[in-house]
């Protein structure tokens, strides 16, 4: 009986030793388990996060990219509306449509004119309310709805709110479409999440190579031109004169035609004239010398309009002979001044220009480049290639404030 009890306590004392080694193997391994959970957890949790991180970066510089397309679409094909009504949009008015995908109780386009048929057309694929089949898979709208599709691809909620749209001109080259939203993207595990307030892109499109519709607009379609940025580095042989005071603006090349004594265009009123009998593909393509006192550019109103950019009969350029004119007050194409007397007849006032090289002189019809630079102020003439249908940015803003 005694032996009996004293086997007892013994399988007893084992079995509690057993258990009491277990034990901690099971919570050992329950400790793992669970930390290795814990870790897979966090890892996938980051991934989705660095994820929806790479998704908002790719739709910003998307964004941008879209901008540059559907701006030079919108050019392009407003351009030709113009170009084949007849009509310009100088006071057109933007129409919000159910193509536009906003609220259009809320959203609104506040300015006229051409912008805002390019917003329309950007943004809505419409011009005067109306579907435009060349702008199909290249508005806004379409490109929010594929950045949706994207997002429910990755399993991201994606919600874009447009508060507002702009169009600027950066330069005499490019316009900029400027773009603000409200952004939220959400996991749809719920795990992380974006939200941005605000949130601008800008990006310009170039009108390089498009046709300005100025031309055919003052000139019932009869002339044609396209803008092309003008490039003075061309090959030169010689130099006929540079200003001595180092004025000028813009460079254009083109053909001569002589303002003063002894020459057809001796006056103001013989200068208008010609402007308005001489058709602007010849005009536009001249280059008016001033031999006489450069006073008289913005003296005459009738002279300087046609010295005016903006005037649809004006010259290509104007050199004016005489140091300390006022030509910056008034012309906006391109100019040079205080070159000295640089053409084949006797000087008289003022003297030889110095600054030429050589014997080199002007003559009537003579083809040349007006070239200025941020150095130099020159007229060249014996070029190998000369460009006479490019645009030069002319001085436009000194030209507003008089």
């Amino acid at each position: 009986m005694k032996s009996s009890i004293i086997q007892d306590r013994k399988g007893f004392f084992f079995t509690v030793m057993i258990i009491l080694l277990i034990i901690p193997l099971i919570l050992l391994v329950s400790f793992y388990t669970g930390t290795s959970r814990t870790k897979i957890d966090d890892s996938v949790t980051k991934m989705r996060c660095d994820k929806l991180h790479y998704f908002v970066e790719d739709i910003k510089r998307d964004s941008e990219r879209a901008l540059v397309i559907f701006g030079r679409r919108a050019a392009i094909y407003a351009i030709d509306q113009v170009v084949r009504t007849g009509i310009p949009l100088e006071n057109y008015t933007f129409n919000c449509t159910g193509s536009c995908d906003v609220n259009c109780n809320e959203f609104s386009y506040g300015n006229t004119g051409a912008e805002a048929a390019i917003v329309e057309l950007s943004l809505c694929g419409t011009l005067f309310g109306e579907n435009i089949t060349y702008m199909v898979n290249h508005t806004l709208r379409e490109w929010n709805a594929k950045i949706e599709e994207r997002g429910e691809d990755m399993h991201f909620v994606v919600n874009m709110t447009l508060l507002n749209i702009s169009v600027a001109q950066t330069d005499a080259w490019t316009f900029a479409i400027m773009l603000t939203n409200d952004v939220s993207i959400y996991d749809e595990s719920e795990t992380c999440f974006y939200v941005g307030q605000d949130i601008t892109s800008m990006s310009n499109s170039s009108i390089i190579g498009l046709e300005d519709p100025l031309y055919p607009l003052n000139t019932n379609g009869y002339i044609i031109k396209y803008i092309n940025n003008c490039d003075p580095g061309v090959n030169v042989t010689a130099v006929a004169g540079c200003s001595g005071s180092d004025m000028g603006i813009g460079s254009f090349s083109g053909t001569t035609i002589f303002y003063g004594v002894g020459f057809p265009l001796n006056n103001a009123v013989a200068v208008k004239n010609y402007c308005d009998t001489t058709p602007q593909e010849i005009l536009g393509n001249q280059i008016l010398v001033m031999t006489i006192g450069g006073g008289t550019v913005c003296a005459q109103p009738k002279l300087y309009d046609c010295l005016n950019a903006s005037n649809p009969k004006h010259f290509g350029g104007i050199i004016v002979y005489h140091p300390n004119s006022n030509v910056d007050d008034c012309v906006t194409i391109p100019w040079i001044s205080d070159t000295g007397d640089i053409d084949n007849d006797p000087p008289v006032n003022p003297p030889k220009a110095v600054c030429g090289a050589g014997n080199f002189t002007l003559q009537e019809g003579e083809c040349i480049l007006v070239a200025n630079t941020n150095t130099s102020h020159r007229v060249l003439l014996g070029l190998d290639e000369i460009v006479i249908s490019c645009y030069s940015v002319s001085n436009v803003s000194r030209y507003g404030e008089n």
